[in-house]
């Protein structure tokens, strides 16, 4: 079973979309007197957005507006599934509309290259893969998505999720290494402050070379590190934290924590 083959398969059970529902669509080809001409992505479904819902701006040409090979996200204002019509709607869609949408987006086309995935390895066509496991996913918990971030939490609390699929799951899900941040805040009031704070800083460099300090604003510091063992990581940045303490103290300054060091 080639990616070809499952390249146009829909990403949800629901064979198109709702009036009122925010889908991501790719504009195919503007007619300057009638709209724009889209793909519905998530469904493999065509659409139309009139003229009128392109913009609430004024235009001379509507392709400088809604460009052809573009993404965006449009509002479905009307659905005839006996012909095949759905209007949307690019002009009502907000900031925030977006942001959502995306979010969902991205999360459906996760779940579905991670489907993809195990389609191809056990040699089964994607429909039977989504009908089987997909669908009941987003049934039980919402969202598929979620089931898999359950799953990697605790594989038992999702049983419909098999050895199979929990690899590819852990594989693309879980980071190769693990980012940690502190926030700290290192004063020194004697004539060599600037110098004392630099030293303390650069002592923790030393000992952790993968370490990153940034300003934020005097005397904030962000403080981070990276490491492919997530315990290990947060012990070395703590450390750190102390190694600019003590140093800071021989100049006689102090360190103070703002951000206790936290896995981003």
């Amino acid at each position: 079973m080639s990616e070809q083959e499952n390249k146009y398969e829909r990403y949800y059970e629901q064979e198109c979309p709702e009036k009122g529902d925010y889908v991501i669509v790719k504009i195919n080809e503007v007619n300057e007197d009638v709209g724009a001409y889209v793909s519905l992505l998530e469904y493999n479904l065509e659409g139309m957005i009139p003229i009128s819902e392109c913009t609430t701006r004024r235009f001379r040409s509507l392709s400088s507006i809604v460009r052809v090979g573009r993404t965006e996200v449009a509002l479905v204002t009307d659905v005839d599934k006996e012909r095949g019509y759905i209007d949307l709607s690019k002009s009502k869609v907000s900031s925030d509309d977006i942001v959502k949408c995306e979010k969902k987006w991205n999360r459906a086309k996760f779940v579905q290259t991670v489907m993809t995935s195990l389609s191809i390895k056990l040699s089964i066509p994607l429909s039977e893969i989504n009908k089987e496991i997909t669908w009941p996913l987003y049934k039980k918990y919402n969202s598929a998505y979620e089931a898999f971030l359950m799953y990697l939490d605790n594989p038992i609390s999702v049983p419909e999720i098999n050895d199979e699929l929990g690899e590819i799951v852990k594989k693309r899900l879980e980071p190769s290494t693990y980012k940690f941040n502190a926030e700290i805040d290192v004063t020194c009031l004697k004539s060599e402050g600037i110098e004392a704070i630099r030293d303390s800083l650069k002592c923790a460099l030393v000992a952790y070379p993968q370490l990153s300090i940034t300003l934020i604003r005097s005397p904030s510091f962000l403080l981070s590190i990276s490491d492919e063992d997530k315990d290990r990581g947060l012990v070395f940045l703590n450390d750190a934290c102390d190694i600019v303490s003590k140093r800071i103290k021989d100049f006689g300054g102090d360190m103070s924590v703002k951000v206790s060091p936290y896995l981003v």
